[in-house]
């Protein structure tokens, strides 16, 4: 499950590329588009 934030992270666009290069074709990705994006770090 990957959030609408997250879809901006390189990673996870590189992660899409190795899935492709090893021809991986069983991937199922849910994801949460609630237009809200994680931007509080905690302090602690």
């Amino acid at each position: 499950m990957l959030g609408d934030g997250e879809l901006n992270e390189g990673s996870i666009w590189e992660s899409l590329l190795i899935a492709n290069a090893y021809k991986l074709d069983n991937l199922l990705i849910i994801i949460d588009r609630n237009q809200i994006k994680q931007i509080y770090i905690p302090k602690n």
